[in-house]
């Protein structure tokens, strides 16, 4: 891995429950960290969902190496405002130094 690559800021973000003070139960995305990363687009593609056309990507991001991340977390991109993407598989290298995580976006920017 090459440091000088990670050049752009990325939020990772985890889908938890709580109940406030009054006992309600909470659910919203949660930032856990903002960390340094490579972002590349792989492939693009348009399908129509609910009689919508959407377009979606498949994204590959590399950050230093973390124990804690799964498929269930997504990412905050902050491009020109800020794009969602969800994470699809997590590949850690064979001597635990960087995660290179592969991303679908497009269809969930909210």
């Amino acid at each position: 891995m090459i440091i000088g690559r990670l050049r752009q800021r990325i939020t990772l973000q985890k889908f938890e429950s709580y109940r406030d003070p009054f006992g309600q139960v909470i659910k919203e995305w949660k930032d856990i960290a903002t960390v340094w990363a490579e972002v590349k687009a792989v492939t693009g593609k348009e399908l129509m969902l609910s009689q919508r056309e959407m377009s979606s990507t498949t994204i590959r991001i590399y950050i230093r190496y973390r124990k804690d991340i799964d498929t269930t977390w997504r990412i905050k991109h902050l491009i020109v405002g800020s794009q969602y993407l969800n994470i699809k598989a997590v590949l850690p290298d064979a001597r635990k130094t960087y995660l290179e995580l592969l991303c679908e976006g497009g269809l969930n920017d909210n």
